[in-house]
């Protein structure tokens, strides 16, 4: 809390650093961005074979300050690339083997503002200040089986993550990989009266392979290096999961298209250190 009154505000702009020049004077913003997603799928007409998945996506937001006559003060341009091969085989039991990527970058730009005349701000230029990636490399296989009024499936997927992040000056880095492996199981039951329950169990794991971080520790207050080091340790922790799902659907035989549900979930995450536990019950109406 300032003591003059008042509360200061830090304009962030990745890894710990903020737009000093605007500290404390801006206290409203808001986010604008327009982009566009396309995708595309191949499939065999027999549902058996070579598949195919993909899509990118871009889009860029904007950081408007509303306190400063709708100042363009940052643009974060963000890009998404997903694809997935995957060979399905069909039979009694069904059975498929896949491999795929996740891979995302960011690019910030900050605008440099000349001087104020009648609380407008002239853009004079930018810089390219922050780059990031990060990249999902996984691999896995899934089998499945149908009897009477029963299905179950199992799916399980590995793979190793990579992520780094980077502000130019003053130089801040951050890093690390990571293995994970996920277990996915699940039964479906299907009544005479038309009611279908649906539980699953999940459970994942994260192992931190390497690390590191570069910072300007004698440029940076004590409550700002907290805020990234507390940032380091839970981004390169290993932690685990694990929750399961339950769901009940049932028809209105009056309607023919309404029906009722009611769901119970719980997950734990965490590890020696930290642990988070949630339940959550619903009731609600599909239609």
């Amino acid at each position: 809390m300032n003591e003059t009154g008042g509360v200061p505000e830090y304009q962030m702009v990745g890894l710990g650093a903020d737009y000093a020049r605007f500290f404390s004077i801006a206290s409203s913003a808001y986010y604008k961005g327009t982009g566009f997603n396309i995708g595309a799928d191949v499939k065999q007409s027999h549902g058996q074979g070579l598949q195919f998945s993909g899509g990118y996506q871009y889009r860029p937001y904007d950081r408007i300050l509303t306190d400063l006559n709708a100042l363009p003060l940052t643009t974060l341009y963000l890009k998404r690339l997903h694809g997935e091969l995957e060979w399905k085989a069909a039979g009694q039991v069904e059975w498929s083997v896949f491999a795929g990527t996740d891979y995302e970058k960011r690019t910030g730009d900050e605008q440099i503002a000349g001087n104020s005349s009648a609380s407008e701000y002239r853009i004079l230029g930018k810089l390219t200040m922050y780059h990031a990636h990060n990249a999902s490399y996984y691999g896995g296989g899934c089998v499945s089986r149908a009897q009477n009024r029963n299905r179950w499936s199992a799916e399980l997927k590995g793979g190793w993550i990579d992520f780094a992040e980077h502000y130019i000056y003053p130089v801040r880095k951050l890093s690390f990989g990571k293995f994970f492996a996920d277990l996915q199981t699940q039964w479906i039951h299907s009544f005479r009266n038309n009611g279908l329950l649906t539980c699953g169990i999940d459970s994942r794991y994260y192992a931190n392979s390497q690390k590191d971080i570069t910072m300007p520790y004698a440029l940076m207050d004590e409550l700002n290096t907290d805020l990234v080091g507390h940032t380091f340790d839970s981004s390169t922790a290993n932690y685990g999961t694990a929750g399961f799902d339950v769901r009940y659907d049932h028809p209105i035989k009056s309607s023919g298209r309404y029906g009722v549900f009611a769901t119970l979930s719980g997950h734990w995450t965490g590890n020696g250190n930290y642990h988070e536990t949630d339940l959550n019950m619903a009731v609600g109406m599909t239609f």
